[in-house]
Parts: C-alpha cells; sequence; structure tokens
C-alpha cells in the first residue's frame, strides 16, 4: 500500500507538519554555523540561505490571504496552531477511524486536518497531521514520517527555519512513482506545537502545480502563531 500523500492513490497533495513545543526546553536548534531561513511575517525575511529555484523555490510569494485557522477561530480544524489559509481553500476536519484508518497514518503521524484548493482552481490538498507521541527532534521526526516509503524519496534536503520565533524545519524531496515513471515534487514544515510535532506538507503533479501550492505553504508559515 502507497501511504505516501503524493503518491498514485492521491495524484496530488499538500501535507503540512508542523512540530510544536511546549517551552524553551523543548525548542530544536539548528546546528552550529547552520544558515538558518527567517519566516516571521507574510513574507519570508532575507537571509543568506534563501535561495530561487529548485529545491526551495523561494522566489514564491505567498497566497492570498483567506481565513484564520486553528484553536481559537471558529473553524472546523482545532489544532495547536493557528494560521491564515490561502483565500478559497477549504478546511474540513478528518477523523481517521474504521477500516481505513491506517491509510490517515504515516511514521508516527495521524492525519487530523485537509485544506482543499479546488474551490480556488488549483488540484491538491493541503494534509495537516499531528505526532502521535511528545517529540522535540523535527529532523528525527521527518526521518520517521518519510520511512515507510523510503525506497520512492529521491533528492531529499532539509533547512532550519524560525517560524513565528521559533526554529522549525523545512524538507524537499521527489517522490518517486514507479507506475508512472516520475518523480514528483513534495515540501513540508515541521515546527513545534503543545510538545508534538504538527506536519504540513504539499505536493504536485508537476513543478508549476507544486509552486502554485508551495504559496499556500509561504502564507501559512508566514502567518503561524498561537503555540
Amino acid at each position: 500500500m502507497n501511504r505516501m500523500w503524493g503518491g498514485p492513490a492521491a495524484a496530488v497533495v499538500a501535507t503540512a507538519a508542523l512540530a510544536g513545543c511546549g517551552g524553551d526546553s523543548a525548542k530544536v536548534l539548528p546546528p552550529a554555523g547552520s544558515p538558518t531561513f527567517v519566516a516571521s511575517g507574510p513574507v519570508a525575511s532575507p537571509s543568506a540561505a534563501a535561495k530561487p529555484g529548485k529545491p526551495w523555490y523561494d522566489e514564491v510569494r505567498p497566497a492570498a490571504a483567506g481565513a484564520r485557522i486553528g484553536a481559537g477561530t471558529g473553524t472546523p480544524c482545532g489544532l495547536p496552531v493557528t494560521f491564515t489559509a490561502p483565500k478559497g481553500w477549504k478546511a474540513k476536519p478528518v477523523k481517521v477511524e474504521g477500516e481505513l484508518a491506517e491509510l490517515g497514518k504515516q511514521g508516527g503521524f495521524t492525519l487530523v486536518c485537509e485544506l482543499d484548493a479546488k474551490s480556488a482552481g488549483l488540484i491538491g490538498l493541503v494534509r495537516i497531521m499531528r505526532a502521535d507521541e511528545p517529540a522535540t527532534d523535527l529532523t528525527g521526526a521527518a526521518d520517521a514520517y518519510l520511512a515507510p516509503e523510503k525506497a520512492n524519496v529521491r533528492g531529499r534536503a532539509d533547512r532550519p527555519v524560525t517560524v513565528d520565533g521559533v526554529p522549525a524545519l523545512e524538507v524537499t524531496w521527489g517522490e518517486h512513482v514507479e507506475a508512472l515513471g516520475e518523480t514528483m515534487p513534495r515540501r513540508a514544515l515541521l515546527v513545534t506545537a503543545a510538545e508534538r510535532p504538527v506536519l504540513m506538507q504539499i505536493g504536485g503533479l508537476d513543478e508549476d502545480l507544486h509552486k502554485d501550492l508551495l504559496a499556500g505553504l509561504v502564507l501559512a508559515r508566514g502567518t503561524m502563531g498561537g503555540r
């Protein structure tokens, strides 16, 4: 069974992973000397680590702002963080239960919310997942998430980022789909919230759609708060 959200069973997927931490002692700091990409507002702040083009596409601007999502916002998805969703993208909570429950789980994360971009003219989803157990090591959480599909992962790269003043992690990779003979772009954001990582990932069938979906992730990253 292919449980990677961008695989053949789900042609295009955007999933964001955000990992939360309950206090200063739980914050994950980048290694000494590592460049940090600062995302403290709707547009990520310039830094030495900003790189246009593959694999990070830092030239992508945030999508037009829509509703606030998360705890205390009155929206369907009760998350431990809040952020602004792109205009027209629809949020809906997900209950992982019954015979298909395993389809909503991967590498220690469980699907809790989806943002559907269809009404904004895009083919894709943002699937928001939360870690089942407390964790402070975001790289380790990303490793665990990707482990079930390790054989299909191509060209993974990680970088530390700062989201709302808190260290976070971005991961980019390609997912090889053997049946199609193609490798599709993937991107995830992890940031600590309430002691458990929350993961947001985006996908896309091709580079152009990936960048369109990335604009939504850039908006969420730059407007996040509420930990």
